[in-house]
């Protein structure tokens, strides 16, 4: 049976990297391929892992595909890992890739929506607006809670909701088309536009986090978190920690500008934090205020009703991590913001 092998390596990186998706841009057919595998291998390329999380996107165009593996485990700073994908002209008998995320159509709050769930969190996001209405984890806590009445209680709430009062990705509008661009079992991307094409926004679900990929938006626009950390309001225990290391309650109003830009929000009655990040800081003014003791109002380039964001392309992301303190959370972060890159080798033929 012929086999063609093409060597993929990491980069070292001077940031210890957590569990995440890295991706390799594969230029050349696929024709007469039948099966695919990937393994880790070490410096020796003894297989060490053979049984390694991946899924190819299938391009439009013919010879152009998007290769992701899910890096498993705690990646060392300036440490490389070496991976193998094989493509068999034959079928192989291998194990099949256990899904770590998953994609379902459903109707949630008066609204037909996507439901992507992995294994630390479900997102329930609108197909009409592109919205995210429900960011829910293991223990069934809602940590947004849209709901499709009242105002802070319900309507007002949802990620990003980049612009008022356009209702730019905003639940519960209905101004967007959204279409799901591939989906696999470590990776799903869902495009959103604006029917007026002024926004448009590819969200990427990992098993680790959600990326939101602004392309096009207003000019300005913010990015807001209007939600309820640990399911509701504790203004007085409920916190929220900056990228500084500054901790506020929950119940206090506060400006500043976030360099770099990422915070967290948390409940002590919750082992999980949520977090908000800039992959690239804009070092625009931030704020945030409890709103009737209903919800959060966080917004990166937000000041009262200003909007302040400009950067196009911009990319943003969001999740649930271990409350396991202020270090820890900010390394796992600064991973996220500062992921993993990769080396191809040249196509290898060989024979088994």
């Amino acid at each position: 049976m012929q086999t063609k092998v093409i060597a993929i390596h990491t980069k070292p990186s001077q940031h210890i990297q957590y569990e995440q998706v890295i991706s390799v841009e594969l230029n050349l057919s696929l024709d007469n391929i039948a099966g695919f595998r990937v393994v880790e291998v070490d410096s020796d390329e003894t297989v060490i892992n053979d049984e390694v999380p991946f899924q190819i996107d299938f391009d439009n165009t013919e010879d152009n595909h998007t290769l992701r593996i899910l890096l498993l485990g705690k990646t060392q700073a300036n440490t490389q890992r070496h991976y193998h994908l094989y493509l068999d002209e034959e079928a192989v008998a291998t194990h099949a890739v256990t899904p770590w995320v998953y994609l379902a159509e459903t109707y949630h709050q008066g609204q037909a929506s996507y439901q992507v769930t992995t294994s630390k969190t479900t997102y329930i996001i609108h197909q009409e607006s592109g919205g995210i209405a429900s960011l829910i984890d293991n223990d069934g806590i809602d940590w947004i809670r849209y709901r499709p009445h009242g105002g802070s209680d319900g309507i007002y709430r949802g990620i990003p909701n980049i612009k008022h009062p356009d209702d730019y990705l905003h639940p519960g509008a209905e101004n967007a088309t959204t279409r799901i661009l591939s989906q696999g079992p470590i990776c799903c991307r869902i495009e959103v536009e604006t029917h007026d094409k002024v926004v448009k926004a590819i969200w990427e679900i990992y098993p680790s986090h959600i990326e939101l990929q602004i392309i096009n938006a207003p000019d300005p626009y913010w990015l807001l978190y209007e939600g309820t950390p640990g399911g509701h309001l504790d203004e007085e225990n409920g916190f929220i920690v900056r990228s500084d290391g500054t901790q506020t309650p929950i119940g206090e109003t506060w400006d500043a500008v976030l360099d770099p830009g990422w915070l967290y929000f948390g409940d002590p009655e919750c082992e999980r934090v949520l977090f908000m990040a800039q992959v690239d800081t804009e070092p625009k003014l931030s704020s945030y205020f409890p709103m009737e003791g209903n919800m959060t109002v966080f917004g990166f380039g937000r000041k009262d009703l200003e909007h302040y964001l400009q950067a196009t392309p911009a990319r943003y992301l969001f999740g649930l991590l271990h409350d396991s303190g202020f270090k820890a959370i900010a390394l796992q972060i600064e991973s996220l913001r500062n992921p993993v890159t990769v080396e191809v080798d040249e196509q290898v033929t060989s024979h088994e």
